[in-house]
């Protein structure tokens, strides 16, 4: 993504600006996912109804043994959750 570029010709000069004030030190570094599962979801689409949305809960395993779709995600849609 364009915002987070800091280097080369199309840098953004916001992270400039960090490392002349001194709040922003090291490279810049992002992490992106994307959703697979929606708690709630609507069956004819798969989506959370328009109220939801905007409510979310991210899962984030970096380096975890859990097996997120095995132990999880049973126990996030049971019936008592």
């Amino acid at each position: 993504q364009a915002f987070f570029t800091d280097t080369g010709p199309k840098a953004n000069p916001f992270w400039q600006t960090g490392r002349d004030a001194g709040w922003l030190t090291g490279e810049i570094t992002t992490w992106q996912s994307a959703p697979f599962l929606f708690r709630g979801a609507d069956p004819k689409t798969g989506f959370p109804p328009d109220a939801k949305k905007g409510q979310g809960l991210g899962v984030y395993a970096f380096g975890s043994k859990l097996d997120v779709r095995k132990d999880w995600i049973p126990a996030f849609t049971s019936p008592d959750s």
